[in-house]
């Protein structure tokens, strides 16, 4: 939903490239938001076979309403995590990024 709100109709592969996902699985999903009135499926002028996904009215004000959602939750969240904390994190996965990277390269 959130592909089609920000970007506007694509097509299920065009979805599926977007996300580590399936093409089989995003139409399962697609079809299951269809099946509530999230989204429809209109022709695409571009291919006859591979039909548009749209937000529909209804899915257009749940994607808002979630997304407001986790935009609450989300603001509330770190807000107790120092400067020095946030920088010790940066450390650390910059040493385990470096980790993964050594024994990538050893292979």
């Amino acid at each position: 939903m959130r592909s089609l709100a920000l970007l506007g109709s694509l097509t299920v592969p065009q979805i599926a490239q977007m996300r580590p996902t399936s093409r089989q699985r995003m139409q399962r999903l697609a079809n299951e938001l269809a099946a509530e009135g999230l989204v429809e499926f209109i022709d695409n002028p571009k291919h006859r076979r591979s039909r548009l996904v749209r937000l529909t009215p209804k899915g257009d004000a749940r994607y808002r309403e979630l997304n407001a959602s986790l935009l609450s939750i989300a603001s509330t969240m770190g807000g107790d995590v120092s400067e020095a904390d946030i920088r010790t994190t940066i450390e650390i996965v910059q040493h385990l990024s470096d980790d993964v990277k050594a024994y990538g390269g050893s292979n």
